[in-house]
């Protein structure tokens, strides 16, 4: 699937919306791009110096500022923050699903195409490493598993070389995959 595809596959989605209902409002950025004829994400993994979810593999972004517009100012503001992504090197193609997670957060995944190649400046505060996910690798190696601490709730796991992708990066992944594949 090409990059041409998704803007159409996110049109036609019905996006779930949650209400904030008392959480932290947060953005992220799902940066997708097309190097040597392969779609890609790029992630980050945390630090293990910062505040939350130490060392996670997690996609760009943070919790909503009061100068953001919306959940695509604080994705785009966010991502240049933590790994310099230019907001003028990144088309909006949509939304997927809110989430809200057990440690308060209630995030609104945002997909944007970046410009590619492009400069990246990470934070080195924020993340240890980038990292360049193809789409490929992540529809062959996932998996699916429960987590004693949330019974009846399943937690997707995707393998891309030596990282483990799960938790609410893992649902944001496989609504993504289940929205360009159409299911």
């Amino acid at each position: 699937m090409l990059c041409s595809s998704v803007p159409h596959a996110l049109l036609q989605y019905q996006r779930r919306t949650l209400p904030p209902a008392g959480h932290t409002s947060a953005a992220v950025l799902l940066p997708l791009y097309e190097a040597d004829g392969q779609l890609h994400l790029l992630l980050t993994r945390r630090t293990d110096t910062v505040r939350d979810h130490k060392g996670q593999i997690c996609f760009p972004g943070g919790a909503t500022e009061i100068d953001d517009a919306d959940a695509e100012a604080t994705a785009l503001r966010e991502a240049l923050e933590e790994v310099g992504i230019r907001p003028e090197g990144v088309e909006i193609l949509g939304r997927l699903d809110d989430l809200v997670t057990h440690t308060g957060f209630h995030i609104t995944p945002v997909v944007g195409r970046l410009t590619w190649p492009c400069l990246l400046l990470p934070d080195p505060a924020e993340v240890a490493e980038i990292l360049y996910v193809p789409l490929l690798d992540l529809q062959n190696n996932m998996t699916q598993g429960c987590s004693e601490r949330f019974p009846g709730i399943p937690i997707y796991y995707f393998r891309s070389g030596d990282h483990t992708i799960w938790g609410i990066t893992g649902w944001i992944v496989k609504n993504f995959l289940d929205v360009i594949r159409g299911g």
